[in-house]
């Protein structure tokens, strides 16, 4: 499949434009690690160097974004970037109060991706099961470890508790979202799903080894795997722009009125979904 197969609006400049844009984001995610350890403790540089990639990804969903109807998925992942790319800001600045200020700013981050990813279907088992191994998790980071007592205590440990609860809160919930959003093996085959099946798990696996080395263990460079895996989560997570999933067609489809819904579902073609969500957004219709 080709990366935009499916745009058929977009123009040959307009491609090459995404192309560059997406070069620049590797570019800048590569030069992230040597240029780190190069400027060291210079907390705004740092700034800088940590928020490039993500930006470019910003203009990147704008640019894809720009050529098609508007809808809240694309809207919804771009706030998510920007609360991410903030997020990133606060994490590079020194003290607890930006620590604490880059955690509340990546849980909204991800409140918008849920926003992004829909509650249809809701299969509220799976959510129990996501939500089980998160509560283990964060027990065993915040009452079973000495380190936290050690380090933290008294009201600190009460907010980092309270704080790091409520952003697994919300990246569990990213994950029971994606993971929801599959409903059968054909699924795996569409690029909007996979994209943000695989765009979760690396975040997840990204914020658990983080908590592994700031909570558990220290890791001797942990920061070059934990950015690896995020720069490349929140790179499937703008990728799923530019395809959507057959969850978010039959969410546009259901949000339309009457008379379109049936024009929607009488479409047909290669590729159905696609053919139903070009109906849709034909007609100017935006979901509630």
């Amino acid at each position: 499949m080709h990366l935009f197969s499916d745009l058929k609006e977009i123009t040959r400049e307009s491609r090459a434009f995404h192309r560059i844009v997406l070069a620049l984001f590797f570019l800048s995610a590569i030069l992230y690690f040597p240029s780190k350890i190069y400027f060291g403790g210079d907390a705004w540089m740092n700034v800088l160097l940590k928020c490039t990639p993500i930006c470019c990804l910003i203009v990147f969903v704008c640019t894809v974004w720009k050529f098609k109807r508007p809808h809240r998925y694309p809207i919804s992942m771009i706030s998510g970037l920007l609360m991410s790319m903030v997020g990133d800001a606060f994490l590079t600045q020194p003290g607890d109060l930006f620590f604490f200020a880059g955690l509340i700013t990546f849980a909204l981050a991800h409140v918008m991706y849920i926003k992004a990813f829909s509650l249809r279907p809701l299969r509220l088992k799976l959510a129990f099961k996501v939500y089980l191994f998160s509560f283990t998790c964060c027990t065993v980071f915040l009452l079973i470890n000495n380190h936290i007592s050690q380090k933290f205590f008294g009201l600190k440990l009460w907010i980092l508790s309270i704080g790091v609860l409520a952003y697994s809160l919300c990246l569990y919930g990213t994950f029971w979202r994606a993971v929801a959003n599959i409903s059968s093996v054909s699924d795996l085959g569409d690029w909007g799903t996979v994209t943000k099946f695989v765009g979760t798990v690396l975040f997840v696996i990204s914020d658990n080894v983080l908590a592994v080395d700031h909570l558990l263990v220290s890791i001797p460079y942990a920061w070059i795997p934990v950015m690896i895996l995020y720069y490349s989560a929140q790179l499937c997570l703008a990728l799923s722009v530019v395809q959507p999933s057959r969850v978010q067609c039959n969410y546009e489809r259901e949000a339309a009125p009457a008379p379109c819904k049936k024009e929607a579902a009488a479409a047909t073609c290669k590729d159905d979904t696609a053919a139903a969500l070009t109906v849709l957004r034909a007609r100017n219709i935006r979901p509630q």
